[in-house]
This record gives structure tokens, sequence and C-alpha cells, in this order.
């Protein structure tokens, strides 16, 4: 900002010994403090104990992360897993929350069901992702929290037959023809998905048809 410029800026400070600045935002920047997405989050998981942080990685981490920048969080529940029977293991609940409280990146909070994690916490088989963001302009710490509360409150609630069903549906709808032709209808739905993509992924599903059901249904070739 220029000497002669009216505009107004808003600085975050840190006093520990001596000052630094941690942040400097326009005047329609609204914090959102990270420790108060963790408060909330620790109040989640006590009202609902079936949530606990993603399994412990390589080096011991359970997918909590802070910084001075940002934050991230990682919750699961394998409590209420969906189709436990089928080869695999089913699916299991996860989401993610995160937060930067100096203008690096907007609030959210991502939903979806999976299949399993690894040592590195990358999730495999993540199906159904859902994410809410909210940037960090007008009243988006109102907002945050009262959308937060509503969709994990939802998610939680969420019955396991309800997932079933609809995963039930999308193996049992399927697309008529040969693989070609399964490709054609497919890419013609404008998915964003390269031919060629589609195609590899027919060619997995074709190897997992004992856990997803046909390549040519709906959940297959998802």
């Amino acid at each position: 900002v220029e000497a002669n410029d009216d505009r107004q800026v808003s600085l975050l400070m840190a006093s520990n010994g001596a000052l630094r600045l941690r942040a400097m935002t326009s005047e329609k920047y609204t914090r959102i403090w990270n420790s108060d997405v963790t408060a909330r989050l620790l109040q989640f998981t006590h009202q609902n104990p079936e949530w606990q942080p993603a399994p412990a990685a390589f080096d011991g981490s359970r997918g909590l992360y802070a910084s001075d920048k940002d934050m991230f969080a990682f919750l699961v529940d394998n409590e209420r897993r969906i189709f436990e029977s089928l080869p695999g293991g089913g699916l299991g609940r996860g989401f993610f929350v995160s937060n930067s409280e100096v203008g690096d990146a907007s609030f959210k909070v991502t939903t979806f069901l999976y299949e399993y994690v690894c040592g590195n916490h990358r999730v495999w088989g993540a199906e159904g992702v859902q994410e809410l963001r909210i940037p960090h302009v007008g009243n988006a710490d109102e907002r945050a929290f009262r959308k937060m509360a509503v969709e994990l409150r939802k998610y939680a609630d969420a019955s396991t037959a309800q997932d079933e069903a609809r995963v039930s549906a999308c193996m049992k709808y399927e697309f008529e023809g040969t693989k070609d032709e399964v490709l054609d209808k497919v890419f013609g739905l404008n998915t964003g998905l390269t031919r060629k993509m589609l195609s590899a992924g027919y060619d997995v599903a074709v190897q997992r048809e004992d856990r997803y059901g046909s390549p040519r249904s709906v959940w297959g070739l998802a």
C-alpha cells in the first residue's frame, strides 16, 4: 500500500520476546482463528466419540497438523462402515477440515467415503466427495462455524442404510453395450475426463469386479 493510498490494512502481530508480523490483510478480510476451529472439532469428537483422528501414519502422526499459518484435521468413522461384508472391507466415512488464519487459504470442510488410509495418510478409493468452502470475507467466521456444525452433524447422523441404498442403486444401473460403447456414452456426459482416462478406469473396474460389481455399472466405473 503506497503512502498516499487511503485503503486500510489489518496487521496480525505475534509477541514472543520480539514483535513479528504474521499477516497483513485488507480491511475486507475476516479472520477465522485456527484455535476456534480446533475447539469446535474437539467438541464434535466429544459428542461423537466414533469419530477419531486418522489412523497413525508411518511417523506416528494422526492427521492433525498446525503451523503458524494454517491447520488441517483428518477424522474418520470406522465404526459404521458400509458394505463391510464385501471383499476389501467396505467403505468408511471421513472428512477434512482446513483453515488459514493469515490469509493463505479459505476455510474448507471436505467429506467423503473411502476404502482405506495408507501409512502416509493418502486416502484410497474416495467416493462421494463433497466440499464446503468459505472465503475469509464478510461474516465468514459466523458462516464457517454454523455450516461446519450443520454439515458435520448431518454427516455424523446419516444412516449407513442411506449410503448403502445410494451405492446399491449405482451398482444396479448399468450402461449397455461393449466397452467402447460404454466409454462413448460416458465420454458424452462431459465429465471432464479424457477417453483415455475412462478406458483406464474401465480396465481397473474389470479387475475389481468382485468388489465393485460390473465395470459397466455407474459405481464400478466411477
